[in-house]
């Protein structure tokens, strides 16, 4: 999909921690393998946000709504 709409090549690509392994691997290895060129210049991984010790999770009921 991100080639559909980005290139074959992207600048910058983001994602959780628990991403990294496995998921982000195979996102490189497929591009890659395609394409024959770098898929992804820069890699932003962020940490999880924490709520009274748990890991924010909206499947889980675990999250705060920001009111404006």
């Amino acid at each position: 999909m991100s080639m559909k709409y980005l290139g074959e090549s992207i600048d910058i690509h983001t994602g959780g921690i628990d991403h990294i392994p496995v998921h982000h691997e195979n996102e490189i290895a497929q591009s890659e393998g395609a394409t024959g060129k770098q898929f992804v210049k820069v890699w932003f991984h962020n940490n999880f946000l924490m709520v009274d010790n748990q890991k924010m999770s909206k499947s889980l009921g675990i999250f705060t709504n920001l009111r404006i």
